[in-house]
């Protein structure tokens, strides 16, 4: 079996920024994200400026909040 290949994000930041306020409602979004996956604000400064790349990971969750109504969404993500 072969290795796998790291996976690059599909979508910019700005991209990830527009579509993430639009489904966290807007003002707040970054706070909302860090605190539900456990990351510091400064993890997101660091990926906003281009000094980190943009976890795979959050482009896949940023997807599944856009597809599920969000009372179907995982707790951590329901205010």
């Amino acid at each position: 079996m072969s290795a796998m290949k790291a996976v690059k994000p599909t979508i910019s930041f700005v991209e990830f920024e527009r579509r993430s306020s639009a489904v966290l409602g807007g003002r707040g979004w970054k706070s909302r994200w860090c605190e539900a996956l456990e990351y510091m604000p400064s993890h997101m400064s660091r990926v906003a400026k281009g000094d980190s790349r943009l976890p795979v990971p959050w482009v896949a969750i940023l997807e599944m909040l856009e597809t599920l109504p969000p009372d179907q969404w995982p707790l951590r993500w329901q205010r």
